[in-house]
């Protein structure tokens, strides 16, 4: 009685062992297809970033030197000064507010390590199932 259930018992680890690891393939393709999105979305924004510096820093080169000059020689240090504090208070609120950006952002791999825990609870249910049925099964005397 013993010899037929041992071939139905390994095959049934080697399905689900197939199972496990097909499961975990498909986590892995998706953990993997949500870091190559991640990673193609920074690269994009560090590529306008970039540009947006190199303009914005070249543009605002020009500005103040058109500034300094419109005014008198008197006062040229004090228009210095006050671009000054203005730049200061301008990279600080550009500062906080990639902080803020990057605090807001979702965590990495969410969409995985959500689809992960729903695949722990199902085999957590799918092996109570069985205990519960042996358990039924055996009754008690």
């Amino acid at each position: 009685m013993s010899s037929p259930e041992k071939p139905g018992f390994v095959q049934g680890l080697r399905d689900m062992g197939a199972s496990a690891v097909g499961v975990l393939q498909t986590r892995l393709a998706l953990a993997g297809a949500e870091l190559e999105e991640e990673f193609q979305r920074l690269g994009a924004v560090l590529v306008l970033a970039l540009g947006l510096l190199i303009f914005g820093m070249v543009g605002l080169l020009c500005v103040s030197l058109l500034l300094v000059l419109v005014f008198s020689p008197e006062q040229r240090l004090t228009v210095l000064a006050v671009m000054s504090v203005l730049y200061i208070a301008a990279a600080l609120w550009f500062a906080w507010r990639i902080r803020a950006a990057l605090s807001e952002r979702p965590p990495l791999l969410e969409a995985t390590l959500a689809e992960l825990a729903k695949d722990r609870e199902a085999l957590a249910r799918g092996m109570q199932a069985p205990q519960a049925s042996q358990a039924s099964s055996q009754g008690t005397p």
